[in-house]
């Protein structure tokens, strides 16, 4: 099984897949032979090619890093592609619902390297841009830096932003990527209710400082790599790693194998955030 990225964005949290997994990710043309499987971030973004790729060989194996959501996914080629792969979503509530559209889907939390600062941070505030957040900076004396939602940022840059930003606003729905990478940047996290359902909240919970309007002052809760890996990290990798095993170990996988295997694993002993956040450190300078 190799890893396909096709979008530029996920490169990191690829890098911390191959890490965790041992699969490589694919680099040059891809050449596809009957019995190949593949972990593909951004397979919305080359929806013909892996169908046409499925059309040709009967033993194609995709397991799907789902970006996503219902409204963008129904009645369309992708989500024929979705069902004949087995998804993963980084939304728990995508999980029973992708499910009841017979798309065999499990959860994960994409994964970002930890990058520490102890340093003073110069940037009092970080955020996508939003215009609707520039009554929230009248006051001169605060830093802000806003990220351009259309710009695919090199790792560098990006963890750049985060390490020196003492507090990151998230003011998207499904915002997974950016609080995730936050929090492991060390960044004090602000977040809207009403951008997460109540599942993804009490998940979070430990890590955000939920708001029902932006309120710059209230933001309280201290940022904790450590117990984001061996919380929600962890509750990640019990859930996948299994499944890519399932995948890996048996080139004749069927949808109905892998709703076996999410039975069987369920909650097993998957890797122990704590035995490889040493390995996750030292690997932060890949790129």
């Amino acid at each position: 099984m190799d890893i396909l990225v096709f979008d530029k964005n996920k490169i990191e949290t690829a890098h911390a897949v191959e890490i965790r997994t041992g699969l490589k990710i694919r680099k040059g043309d891809l050449v596809p032979k009957d019995g190949d499987s593949y972990l593909i971030y951004g397979a919305h973004l080359q929806v013909e090619t892996l169908i046409k790729i499925q059309n040709m060989f009967k033993n194609i194996n995709y397991v799907i890093m789902n970006e996503l959501q219902y409204e963008e996914i129904k009645g369309t080629d992708y989500e024929q592609l979705l069902k004949h792969s087995l998804v993963l979503d980084p939304v728990l509530d995508n999980v029973d619902l992708f499910n009841s559209m017979k798309i065999p889907t499990e959860f994960i939390s994409h994964e970002y390297f930890q990058n520490k600062n102890d340093d003073v941070r110069p940037i009092d505030f970080l955020h996508t841009r939003d215009a609707s957040l520039d009554n929230l900076f009248c006051d001169p004396s605060l830093k802000r830096t806003q990220l351009d939602p259309e710009m695919n940022y090199a790792v560098n840059q990006l963890t750049t932003y985060f390490i020196n930003a003492k507090t990151y606003i998230s003011c998207n729905k499904h915002d997974y990527h950016n609080i995730n990478k936050a929090v492991m940047c060390g960044c004090k996290v602000i977040a809207l209710k009403s951008n997460m359902s109540d599942a993804m909240m009490t998940l979070y919970k430990p890590f955000c400082t939920f708001q029902e309007t932006l309120n710059l002052e209230d933001n309280h809760i201290a940022p904790d790599a450590e117990l984001y890996q061996t919380t929600i990290t962890t509750l990640s990798l019990n859930k996948y790693i299994p499944l890519i095993k399932v995948v890996f170990d048996d080139k004749k996988f069927k949808k109905d194998k892998h709703r076996r295997a999410r039975k069987n694993e369920r909650g097993g002993a998957g890797i122990d955030a704590k035995q490889t956040n040493e390995k996750i450190v030292k690997a932060s300078s890949i790129r």
